[in-house]
């Protein structure tokens, strides 16, 4: 007879890459890339590329998981605040003009020594 109030329960999550006949763990296909917004290089993980249809034809997007730390928040902010942006994935020969398209943070209070952030952003091509 088992006790239930003396489980445990564990989730996990499954991500495939490549082959399906190839189960390798996230954390071993998990890299960083570099990603260049206006000539600041961003180390980011979860890199994603898309390709999106819409009413003015094809744009690519970009979605971009990275940390930003308490010395280099005054330099991201400002950077995103300024919503013009020429974005380059050099591992991929990418480069394109883009806005934001959705942006968020883990945490606000980045101006406190020490912090550090999770950052999620996604860029859109301008046409």
């Amino acid at each position: 007879m088992i006790n239930t109030s003396s489980c445990v329960i564990v989730t996990f999550k499954v991500v495939f890459y490549g082959k399906l006949d190839t189960m390798e763990k996230m954390e071993d296909k998990k890299m960083s890339q570099t990603v260049i917004i206006n000539d600041y290089s961003i180390n980011a993980d979860n890199l994603h590329i898309d390709t999106v249809s819409g009413k003015t034809g094809d744009k690519q997007k970009v979605s971009l998981d990275f940390q930003v730390s308490h010395k280099d928040y005054h330099d991201i902010t400002t950077l995103l605040y300024t919503n013009d942006f020429i974005v380059k994935i050099p591992a991929e020969n990418i480069e394109f003009p883009a806005m934001i398209h959705s942006y968020s943070t883990s945490i606000t209070n980045l101006y406190e020594e020490n912090a550090v952030g999770d950052f999620k952003l996604e860029l859109i091509e301008k046409v």
